[in-house]
């Protein structure tokens, strides 16, 4: 196991934290290929709009990856000492990028009411 993450096992199994070439990479094809996809898509994006989408695109991922992590492992652990109930940190990461990736998609238009329209 690599030294920056002794202290948290669990970063390893979920990749949602992992710093390794590999997986930037992976990270970085995903990322061009939905910025992509969105510019084909949405004819109002402009050039201007390229670090919003990506950075939007980054979020979309990341929150791909806590999801499958958590569906994998679950969202909560019980403590075998006090047989408590514990909530998983990943569960509170993935409910902060799903309000990230919903502000991001309104400033982009991606929203009926992102783009003046009715959202009722």
């Amino acid at each position: 196991m690599a030294a920056w993450c002794t202290g948290n096992p669990n970063a390893v199994k979920s990749g949602f934290y992992s710093h390794s070439m590999k997986d930037l990479k992976l990270r970085a094809r995903r990322t061009r290929r939905l910025v992509v996809k969105a510019y084909a898509v949405c004819p109002w994006l402009t050039e201007t709009d390229m670090p919003t989408v990506r950075a939007g695109s980054e979020i979309v991922i990341l929150n791909a990856i806590a999801f499958n992590a958590l569906d994998r492992v679950g969202i909560y652990r019980v403590d075998p000492e006090s047989n408590d109930i514990i909530g998983r940190r990943l569960l509170a990461d993935y409910r902060q990028l799903f309000q990230t990736e919903l502000a991001y998609a309104k400033e982009l238009g991606f929203h009926a009411s992102g783009q003046g329209g009715y959202a009722g």
